[in-house]
């Protein structure tokens, strides 16, 4: 058996290996910007040509054009006048007969469309001018003197500024019509700040009351709930509502109907969609029970119908709706008939 030669192990140091992988990635770097170089040449070129074929087209489109432009003339020039003149004359009838052309037709079609769409772009008011009508009356009507976005108070000088556009605007206004248009200064409005601050109290006071109620009705609901679930038995939760619940619920409600009507009507219509419930999950009716609470809460419609008179519920009414309490047996409509024909 021959003996293999020794071969000395090749041994490669850390720094050659380094070295070996700069080249490789400047290699690869190098081929792909010669590439790019390529790619925009290329595009360059097209571009350049496509110009160009564009171009020669154009003078060859042109060149031809010119060159039948001559042999016309020249013919029209060798044809005698008697031709010449028929010849017009028999284009003007039918210019006559035919009217128009269609591309002379949709060309002023499409002017007078675009026309249209100009005065009415004249006519709609720009965002500017309804920023600032809206904004004054805003401030003129709430007595709130702050930036309804960042909520920073004007100054006067901001509100003078104010004025003077819209003045500006309700003067080009009457120059187009007749009527005129006065609308509140918010300067002035700005100085009678007395009044804004009663009508904020009172708003204030308004809205307390109507949170109050409120409340009110969420117990009632809650009673409802009670008595669905079987925690109450419903002819104690009838002595609760009409004992506790419903004197001081009537008191606050004319209260609120002799302040505001509107705002009394409102709440009303809640209370009664918030004992209802939602259509797809209305609330349950136990013995008719729910029935009942809105048969009570709907005898309080006479109240916004005449505020000013006084309503209270004497103990004849009071027995009244003990004695339309909900049964086992009875129903919902002869109740809710019952004490609709008995005013409070």
């Amino acid at each position: 058996m021959k003996s293999l030669p020794y071969v000395e192990p090749i041994i490669i140091e850390p720094s050659f290996e380094k070295r070996l992988a700069r080249e490789v990635d400047l290699n690869i770097t190098l081929r792909c910007k010669a590439r790019r170089k390529k790619t925009k040449v290329k595009t360059t070129a097209a571009t350049s040509s496509s110009r160009e074929l564009h171009r020669g087209g154009q003078t060859e489109s042109s060149e031809v054009e010119d060159k039948s432009k001559e042999e016309n003339d020249s013919a029209d020039d060798d044809s005698s006048s008697e031709i010449d003149s028929s010849s017009d004359e028999g284009s003007a009838d039918d210019d006559s007969e035919n009217g128009p052309s269609p591309t002379s037709t949709s060309d002023s079609r499409g002017d007078a469309e675009a026309k249209a769409l100009k005065s009415k772009k004249m006519k709609r008011r720009s965002p500017k001018t309804k920023s600032s009508i809206s904004l004054a009356a805003y401030i003129v009507a709430s007595g709130d003197f702050t930036d309804p976005l960042t909520r920073i108070p004007l100054s006067m000088q901001d509100l003078e500024r104010l004025d003077a556009t819209v003045k500006a605007l309700n003067e080009k206004k009457t120059s187009k019509k007749t009527s005129n248009t006065q609308r509140a200064s918010v300067v002035e409005a700005f100085k009678a700040t007395s009044h804004y601050k009663s009508a904020r109290c009172q708003r204030d006071a308004l809205l307390g009351l109507e949170r109050y109620l409120g409340e009110q009705v969420a117990e009632v609901l809650a009673t409802i709930e009670e008595v669905n679930d079987g925690e109450l038995e419903p002819n104690e939760a009838e002595q609760v509502i009409l004992t506790e619940i419903l004197p001081s619920f009537q008191h606050n409600f004319e209260i609120l109907a002799r302040a505001d009507a509107l705002l009394a009507r409102q709440s009303l219509s809640q209370y009664l969609s918030f004992v209802r419930g939602p259509p797809n999950r209305a609330t349950r009716n136990r013995c008719g029970f729910r029935d009942f609470i809105l048969a009570v809460l709907q005898v309080f419609e006479s109240i916004v119908q005449s505020p000013h008179s006084q309503h209270v519920l004497s103990s004849s009414q009071i027995n009244l709706l003990l004695r339309t309490a909900p049964t086992s047996s009875t129903s919902s409509s002869s109740r809710a008939n019952e004490l609709s024909t008995r005013q409070i």
